[in-house]
């Protein structure tokens, strides 16, 4: 078979692959579902739990701190902070994610912390937060902004959620994304996190930057935004 055929048909393989991949497994990265591609994400947001600890920890939360992180998939991020002083003190975590399906599990896998009032789970879109301005201390989220379809206005409306002087950490690891973007899982055109972080400092942040994250592996940075204090 002649060197350009044989190229030719692999690329075209792989542009199939990948549309597959964008098809079937794609949509579950945004909004956990069920079913076999349901399944195979779950297998791969147990890959992200180290990130969501590093995301957790670099935010200097306190036991009287109203949390909320954003995009918590199956609650991994919501339980360690449960575990890590969240439930010593008068602080609430509070969970928001765009999935029923993950928003369920986690209800039944957290049940005494909805219970007893350290915890609550809301299922909607980011770009509108059901909760009053000035509400939450702290803000973390993991592998998520690639997938806000209006990027800057939900800065904006996280932002208005928060206390003045609250601040949100953004955990990313860049090679990561890289290759779920070659993969095709996610468009290469979301996950510039340079382009996160104007719109950070348009929608009014302060203190914007990256950094590499202090805890957990190599590989892990974290996007620091602080809200403007008083």
């Amino acid at each position: 078979m002649p060197l350009e055929l044989y190229q030719g048909q692999r690329t075209l393989k792989m542009n199939c692959f990948h549309g597959f991949l964008q098809r079937n497994l794609a949509p579950h990265f945004r909004k956990p579902g069920t079913g076999f591609f349901g399944f195979l994400c779950r297998q791969f947001l147990k890959g992200n739990r180290p990130l969501e600890e590093t995301a957790f920890r670099s935010l200097d939360a306190q036991p009287h701190h109203k949390i909320l992180e954003i995009g918590f998939g199956y609650g991994h991020g919501i339980s360690y902070a449960l575990d890590n002083g969240m439930r010593d003190g008068s602080g609430v975590v509070y969970g928001m994610d765009f999935s029923a399906e993950a928003c369920d599990h986690v209800r039944k896998l957290l049940i005494n912390d909805l219970k007893s009032g350290k915890l609550e789970i809301i299922f909607g879109d980011v770009a509108n937060i059901p909760l009053k301005e000035s509400t939450i201390d702290r803000v973390f989220h993991t592998n998520c902004y690639y997938f806000w379809p209006e990027p800057l206005n939900v800065c904006r409306e996280i932002l208005r959620v928060m206390t003045p002087g609250g601040i949100m950490t953004t955990g990313i690891e860049p090679e990561k994304v890289k290759r779920a973007a070659l993969s095709g899982v996610i468009e290469p055109c979301q996950i510039d996190p340079d382009f996160y972080i104007e719109c950070l400092v348009e929608a009014g942040f302060e203190h914007v930057r990256m950094e590499e994250a202090s805890y957990q592996r190599n590989g892990h940075k974290v996007i620091f935004a602080q809200k403007k204090k008083v």
